[in-house]
């Protein structure tokens, strides 16, 4: 009877061991497991996230009851706040005006024809963009002689997380198709960096190298604008002919 107990008693004194045994090797593998996808986390990016941010450059042929609207990341938004209509620029960096939250720059009442600008939501891509109603084909001029445009640019830049605008002039030969564009600043007067060339297709035209586009638009093609990516800059720019 003793040795019967004695077996017992060994056999429970196993099984608890078993027991015990598995549960630790239990916790063993959790931290394992813990361990592992601790080092195979991705370390933590230290580049601010507007920079992650890519950049969109978009034209848009709409009709001009549309002009103060934009479509982003499929919601459509109005470009200005509510009963404000503004001469130049509208911006907003980063503020809430009569509700308007959107940190952009937009072009005013000045232009009749287009709508010009640059939108950064929070959680989107940036935008910049030139729209209205594209002049057609058959009404493009084609004299042989170079047109003047004068108008406004603004331009955003990323790593600052700042708008700076200017003035621009833009040259036309319709007949040999090719456009020139300087920028000023807005205080100085002073040209800033080099003039940018390019070359017009139908109502269309892409200027410095590919970084820049644009399109006419009105009748006879009143007013142009376009957008321009180079690194972190991103600009947006529009000109009445003279």
């Amino acid at each position: 009877m003793k040795k019967t107990l004695l077996v017992i008693a060994i056999s429970a004194f196993l099984t608890a061991c078993g027991s015990g045994g598995g549960s630790s090797n239990s916790e063993a593998n959790t931290t394992e497991n813990t361990a592992g996808n601790s080092v195979n986390t991705p370390a933590v990016s230290t580049v601010p996230a507007a920079d992650k941010k890519d950049t969109s450059l978009i034209l848009n042929d709409i009709a001009k009851s549309e002009i103060n609207q934009f479509v982003l990341n499929g919601k459509t938004v109005n470009l200005m706040p509510q009963g404000m209509n503004p001469g130049g620029f509208f911006m907003n960096n980063g503020g809430n005006i009569f509700g308007d939250t959107l940190t952009k720059a937009v072009s005013g009442r000045k232009y009749t024809e287009t709508r010009f600008g640059i939108l950064v939501p929070d959680d989107a891509d940036l935008v910049a963009f030139s729209q209205g109603t594209v002049t057609v084909l058959d009404d493009m001029p084609t004299a042989n002689v170079e047109t003047k445009y004068s108008g406004d640019f603004v331009n955003y830049d990323k790593n600052k997380k700042s708008f700076n605008n200017g003035t621009v002039d833009v040259g036309v030969n319709f007949a040999l198709k090719n456009i020139k564009i300087d920028t000023f600043d807005d205080q100085t007067g002073k040209k800033l960096g080099d003039t940018m060339t390019g070359s017009i297709t139908g109502n269309q035209f892409t200027f410095d190298s590919g970084k820049g586009k644009g399109q006419f638009y009105g009748s006879q093609a009143a007013e142009l604008s376009g957008i321009h990516k180079d690194g972190n800059v991103v600009t947006s720019f529009g000109a009445k002919k003279q």
